[in-house]
């Protein structure tokens, strides 16, 4: 059957897949975590289970890689949308109108970003505090001032970029997030202008240039990539294209090629994601997004759990290290075969995200924080008018 596309429900069973691959890679990659517990892996050595969770660190690429799929494909839709107004506008005019254009739609996307985020944290703050005085101890070590601060830098998930404590490790991510919002009017301006050829060379000539290495770096190629390929619809076409005419032969040859270089990648972690991680966090989670593009999501039963687990996915991401760091870390370790450890954290982050999609829609949650983008979005209007009528 032809791809078309990279719909909203494929994309939620990227994020499937991502998010089993992230639960997977917290709990085994580091032998230290679980040394103390006789955990069986059974049929499989066990290093190689280590050396698996390990490589699954792209997870987080796959999650860069659909938003910037999504990011470009919202902000070209914006762009379709202010054609018609930006022809009747003079240049000076013109500039502010994209201006204006733009500074809403960055609202509107850090508060879908954050909104679900903003309510667990809260909630996070207040259940820690009560039930071992974690959150005190962690802000207001270093005095009141200092520790308003730092929450409020957690509470907006910027303590990664601003470098200061956060209640739960894994949140660095939400600063990653925010950065890629913030930055893509100016990346979509830039494509634009000078091209993808401009901005991947720049990209990999800033890297080996200065020598940068950390997560934004690393991390900031699969978004762009996600990009190129939303605008060339790549996903679909290389789905679509052919090597033989016959449509069975030509999906098991496809398939059998996909696995071989991917087994290659899979083989040489970590030295590549070391010597070359811009191709490792680039090139490799594309061709896994691929794979499964090309050959999983659409299997049915398949498609609905991976869909399901996408649509929670935000919610196991904020919450699952709580359980296993914090909460229940000798009970799901307790249990005697890592599928088990695997399932019963799954189990757990789930019930969660239960519980929050459920109190969200108790709250009306959803439709408060819409109501708020919308007053921002009207309030930077009206700021536009009355610098116009000054």
């Amino acid at each position: 059957m032809k791809k078309t596309g990279f719909d909203k429900n494929q994309s939620l069973a990227i994020k499937g897949v991502a998010i089993l691959m992230m639960l997977f890679h917290h709990l085994f990659w580091n032998p230290s975590f679980f040394s103390k517990y006789k955990i069986s892996f059974f049929p499989v050595e066990g290093g190689h289970i280590i050396h698996l969770a390990g490589s699954f660190k792209i997870c987080i690429c796959l999650f860069a890689f659909v938003s910037g799929y999504g990011l470009f494909q919202s902000f070209r839709s914006k762009c379709k949308k202010d054609e018609k107004m930006l022809s009747t506008l003079n240049g000076e005019q013109k500039e502010q109108y994209q201006v204006k254009s733009s500074l809403k739609w960055v609202t509107h996307r850090l508060i879908h970003l954050l909104s679900g985020f903003w309510l667990i944290a809260l909630f996070c703050f207040v259940f820690f505090q009560l039930i071992d005085g974690r959150t005190y101890t962690l802000y207001f070590s270093h005095g009141i001032f200092a520790g308003i601060l730092q929450m409020l830098f957690d509470f907006f998930g910027l303590s990664f970029l601003m470098g200061t404590n956060s209640l739960n490790a894994t949140w660095w991510y939400m600063s990653l997030a925010i950065v890629f919002v913030l930055i893509f009017p100016f990346l979509y301006r830039f494509i634009r202008k000078y091209g993808y050829f401009t901005l991947f060379v720049g990209y990999f000539f800033l890297f080996r240039m200065f020598s940068l290495s950390n997560n934004y770096i690393h991390f900031s190629i699969a978004m762009m990539i996600g990009v190129f390929f939303a605008d060339k619809d790549l996903l679909s076409r290389i789905a679509n294209y052919k090597i033989c005419k016959n449509g069975v032969l030509n999906k098991l040859v496809k398939m059998i090629l996909e696995l071989i270089v991917l087994y290659v990648f899979y083989h040489t972690f970590p030295t590549l994601s070391y010597e070359l991680p811009e191709i490792y966090f680039g090139i490799f989670p594309t061709l896994v997004i691929l794979f499964f593009y090309e050959f999983i999501i659409d299997v049915p039963i398949v498609k609905q759990v991976l869909q399901f687990l996408g649509r929670y996915s935000m919610y196991i991401y904020l919450i699952h290290d709580f359980f296993l760091s914090v909460l229940f870390k000798d009970l799901i370790y307790s249990y005697s075969h890592f599928i088990l450890c695997f399932f019963f954290l799954l189990g757990l982050s789930l019930l969660a995200a239960f519980f929050f999609d459920a109190f969200q829609k108790i709250l009306n949650y959803s439709e408060k924080m819409d109501q708020l983008s919308f007053k921002i979005q009207k309030a930077i209007d009206q700021q536009n008018s009355t610098q116009k009528s000054v």
